[in-house]
């Protein structure tokens, strides 16, 4: 099977006909966007209705007609009097004009880029991607506004997702929006008053809760949520785009392959290949313990998805070293059956596009040099680029 390419999966047909009714839970909606297409539909008609205010957060912007469309939709919020503020990450929209909202601003929009110094941009990423109106309704995901995420993700396009909310998690999007939106400008003042009120108390016991994560923040609760979850878990499964998690999550879902189910689904196909690279250094030794691989075939998988039993996250974070420890980004947690049924659905779609990867087929097709591509790349993601970014982050400090 080599690294995937040699095998064969089922010609796909389209896009698959799938449509998630709304949950209703603790005080809140939620409602799966299967497709990168549907959550960029559910984006303009969400800014269509805003009436007072709009806080949109996007690692990747592009000037493409998907971000055409998008603009046109925040230009009419503002010549409603909506209150629109947007913030870019400068290095994922490092190729937007710097020109490419003027219209907006003088209708009142206010636009900041995270992170502008060419020094640091690099290092540390708002990789978050959000969309908030009226304090009560929002629109989170992997998806970023640009043509390729505007796909079904089997005929065209990437392979994404979103989720629509409405409640009370809605408004603390937007209060850690603000609290981002101040620390922008990235110097240590704006970094540390983020870092003091990242996030609200954890919630009730059974209810949905937004987890953040971020540099410098080691005992982060996302890492120990998932932590927990997957050591008491009897059926995990995971949609990564970038797979390369930390040692203590991965000795975790080794221990929960003992217990019951682990399937992990992974690009067959992506678009930074040292991170592909790196995922593929691990796969033996997950397979050896009884993880069981997939890799998506079509198109590109930058999908975000874990469920863990009854439980969901969903985000914009990747199940990486930088989503985990180095990137400004978040998940929220939902223990609802209904919705992790829901999710269960979504992983099976994208399984029927997708196949096994087996020892006995990895390991032969697993010559000495794929092996040390391989663990360059994982050594690359996992220690080079976090040790430099460390680095970094202490001297602003």
């Amino acid at each position: 099977m080599g690294d995937g390419q040699d095998a064969k999966a089922s010609e796909p047909t389209g896009a698959d006909a799938i449509e998630f009714t709304p949950i209703a839970f603790a005080r809140h909606r939620f409602q799966f966007l299967p497709t990168g297409a549907a959550a960029i539909d559910a984006l303009a008609t969400l800014i269509d209705q805003a009436r007072d205010t709009l806080c949109l957060e996007m690692y990747i912007y592009k000037a493409d007609a998907t971000g055409e469309r998008i603009r046109a939709t925040l230009l009419n919020a503002c010549r409603r009097g909506v209150r629109v503020r947007i913030l870019l990450d400068d290095f994922g929209s490092a190729d937007l004009p710097r020109d490419y909202f003027n219209e907006l601003l003088s209708h009142g929009a206010r636009l900041r880029r995270f992170n502008p110094s060419r020094a640091l941009r690099a290092a540390f990423r708002n990789h978050r991607k959000l969309c908030v109106v009226d304090h009560r309704r929002a629109i989170i995901g992997g998806f970023n506004i640009g043509d390729e995420y505007a796909g079904d993700g089997v005929g065209s396009g990437w392979q994404d997702l979103g989720m629509g909310i409405e409640g009370p998690l809605a408004d603390e999007l937007e209060t850690t929006f603000s609290r981002m939106f101040i620390a922008a400008r990235a110097d240590t003042r704006a970094l540390i008053a983020f870092a003091r009120g990242r996030q609200s108390s954890p919630s009730s016991a059974g209810e949905p809760e937004l987890l953040t994560s971020g540099p410098g923040f080691e005992s982060g609760r996302l890492r120990a949520s998932l932590y927990r979850d997957f050591w008491s878990a009897n059926r995990i499964v995971i949609i990564a785009a970038y797979f390369a998690p930390p040692w203590r999550l991965r000795r975790a879902l080794r221990n929960a392959a003992k217990r019951g189910i682990v399937r992990v689904l992974l690009p067959g196909k992506s678009d930074v290949r040292t991170m592909r690279l790196a995922a593929h250094h691990l796969y033996e030794r997950m397979l050896r313990h009884r993880v069981e691989v997939f890799e998506y075939q079509p198109q590109i998988l930058h999908s975000k998805l874990v469920v863990i039993d009854d439980v969901v996250y969903v985000g914009s974070c990747n199940f990486d070293v930088r989503s985990l420890q180095l990137n400004f980004d978040f998940l929220i947690r939902i223990p609802n059956a209904e919705l992790a049924a829901q999710a269960r659905q979504l992983f099976a779609r994208d399984l029927s596009h997708s196949v096994a990867i087996t020892l006995p087929e990895w390991h032969a097709a697993s010559n000495w040099w794929r092996r040390m591509t391989r663990f360059i790349a994982y050594s690359l993601a996992t220690r080079f680029d976090p040790f430099l970014a460390r680095r970094k982050w202490r001297a602003l400090r």
